[in-house]
C-alpha cells in the first residue's frame, strides 16, 4: 500500500499500530479510498 509510505512520509513518527488504527478508523467510518492502483 502506497498510503503507509504516504502517511510515514507525513509523520514519520506513526507506526505500524497507530496506521491500522488509523485505517481501521476510516474503515469504521464508511470511509473506502480507492488508492490502490
Amino acid at each position: 500500500m502506497r498510503m503507509r509510505s504516504l502517511i510515514r512520509a507525513l509523520c514519520p513518527c506513526l507506526d505500524e499500530t497507530a496506521f491500522f488504527t488509523i485505517y481501521g478508523y476510516v474503515l469504521a467510518s464508511g470511509y473506502e479510498p480507492h488508492y490502490t492502483r
